[in-house]
Order: structure tokens, then sequence, then C-alpha cells
């Protein structure tokens, strides 16, 4: 059973909560409807536009989100009706906004990954954890910021140079994090199968090799590179990098690499929140899957990125989408369909 507290205040007359939880990135969203009588002081409080109100969600006691709300739908009908709300995780603000000039300039030189994200999402009270993420104190030469890019883009710019995974815990607060490999949440099979299952492949997002280089100088066609290899049929990608460290170029492929296993995109319909063990599904885990009828005959790991859950006719159903786990882990990547 969900439950939220707005501004600290426990809230219990809503309806339609619906939860969007997302490993990858920095916003998990959420929406709900309310009863708003302009005449009740806590209404006017806890829902007054662009008051950016703290809500957190809960699955029972164990938090699942903490946000704001962002967005506002009121109307004023002759039968009363419930007004909408909706908004996203605390860092979800780094995709809306711009560097602020106080920052400036945009050009980072000799400055650590973490120096540099610290420093930007600090005027917006977000901190940032970092979780084996060794590669965040390696200085960069001489990075720049993109003036048109939000702050949420020049960071996960970075990241993806240092092959980091950006996400956000359920406080709303950053994790820049080199992910240790969990156990296996849950198992899926042909005896064990969602409501509905569907897998997505985009073969021409897919190659058999990846290889980044640096630009080349004068004189030089090619500079230091690095790649990295899937076992389908040859399909070569290359691509140059044009800013960070010349260390980083290692790191480029493996992201490559990471970025082409959302190609492979599989989506499971639940009539539940949770596993047989009663644990919610979250973002982050692993589960193992087989299903016959989406030619996956044998059992592979898929990583969950996201899972949405809301209630319908007083059932608890979930969404959960899955990409595979060495999009996320180094890990041998396989191909689900050998």
């Amino acid at each position: 059973m969900f439950r939220i507290t707005i501004n600290g205040i426990k809230y219990q007359y809503f309806s339609d909560l619906k939860l969007s939880l997302n490993y990858t990135g920095f916003v998990s969203t959420f929406s709900f409807n309310a009863p708003f009588d302009p005449d009740i002081e806590l209404h006017r409080s806890i829902f007054k536009p662009l008051g950016y109100q703290t809500v957190k969600i809960y699955y029972n006691d164990e938090l699942l989100l903490t946000g704001n709300i962002v967005n506002h739908k009121i109307e004023d009908q002759a039968t009363p009706t419930n007004a909408a709300f909706s908004g996203y995780s605390k860092s979800g603000i780094l995709q809306d906004v711009s560097i602020p000039t106080s920052l400036y300039p945009l050009q980072s030189k000799d400055r650590t990954l973490r120096e540099i994200v610290d420093r930007l999402v600090s005027p917006f009270n977000i901190s940032v954890k970092y979780i084996n993420a060794y590669e965040a104190d390696i200085k960069y030469s001489d990075t720049v910021a993109d003036q048109g890019n939000s702050v949420g883009a020049y960071i996960h710019k970075l990241c993806e140079q240092r092959d980091l995974r950006l996400s956000h815990d359920v406080y709303g607060n950053l994790v820049i994090s080199k992910p240790v490999y969990p156990g296996i949440f849950t198992n899926f099979t042909d005896n064990y199968r969602a409501v509905n299952s569907n897998i997505s492949v985009d073969g021409q997002a897919m190659y058999s090799q990846l290889t980044a280089i640096r630009q080349a100088s004068i004189g030089n066609d090619v500079q230091a590179q690095s790649s990295a290899s899937f076992p389908i049929t040859f399909r070569p990608l290359v691509q140059v990098q044009q800013d960070g460290e010349h260390g980083d170029i290692e790191k480029m492929a493996a992201s490559m690499l990471s970025n082409t296993a959302r190609a492979i995109s599989l989506n499971l319909h639940l009539d539940r929140w949770t596993n047989y063990d009663n644990k919610i599904y979250k973002p982050g885990y692993v589960v193992g899957y087989q299903n016959s009828q989406l030619g996956i005959y044998s059992s592979v790991n898929m990583f969950i990125e996201s899972v949405e859950l809301y209630e319908e006719n007083k059932l608890e159903v979930s969404n959960i989408s899955l990409i595979p786990d060495w999009a996320i882990f180094d890990v041998e990547p396989n191909n689900p369909f050998s």
C-alpha cells in the first residue's frame, strides 16, 4: 500500500497514484489526484502552484521516492472534482536548468569529475554519493560544458566518458557508481511468466565491433584507440572522442558497448508489485529470464532499468522495463538469442 507525505505532513486523501522509478539518470516521476479546497488552509499550503512541495512516497514503511510537485492542474466546475498533481525526484531539476552564470567559466582545467559535479549541483541543494567510482577522482586536463545543455546533460556526458553509471537514490540525491553485481531477484521461465511480455530488438543499433579513437591531429590518420565486441555478424562502428582525458578513450569503447545493449528492450506487465518473497520490484535488480515465446530459450540475466507501479481496478499492477545486464555491469556481453 502506498502512503505519502507532503512537506512532512502525512496525507491520505489521494487517488490514482502512479509511480515511475528509473535507475538510469536522475529522474523518477509520480502523479496523483487529490481534492483541492481553497477554504482549507492545509490545501492552500501543500497544493500551492510553484511551491515545489517536497513529496515522499512509501510502500508500507519503505521509502521509494523523494521528489517535488512541479505540475498542477486545477479546475473550477459546478461539480467539485479532484485536482491533478505530478512531479519528479528531487534531482529531476537538473534536467531542466542551465549552469548558472555564477559558476562560469564553463571550462574546467585539472579538475576531477567529483570536483566538477559537486560544484555543479551545489546551488540546487543536491548531494552526490560516489560508490566504487574510482574514476571520479581522475583529473580532466581540459573539459568544457556546452552553454546550451542542461546541468544534467553535462554530468551525464562526464559519467559516460568514464564509463560510470549515473542514477539517484530514494532521497533524490545523485549516485555515481561502478555498480556491484547483485544477486538474482527472481526468475521468469516458461512456467512462471508475466501477464504480458514483449521484447524489442533494434538490429540497426547493434554492432559486432565498437572502436573509440581520439581525434586525429594534422598528419595522423589514427590516434589512440580501444575497442569492444559483441557476438553477431560483422558490423563495425567507429566513434571519435573529442573531449576528455587521454585515458578516457578505453572507457569510451566500453560505454559505447553499454549503450548498444539498450537496443534489446524487454517489457513485462505484472499483476503484482512484489516477487514471491514479497519484496517490491525496483530498478537496480537483476532477474533471470527465459521465455520460448520470445525466442529466449535459455535463461539470461536482465537488469531492471525502470518500474511503473499503480493500481487498476483496485489491483496492484506493475510494468517493468529491462535491458541486458551487461549494459550496466562489467560482465561479458552475451547474445540472448544464441
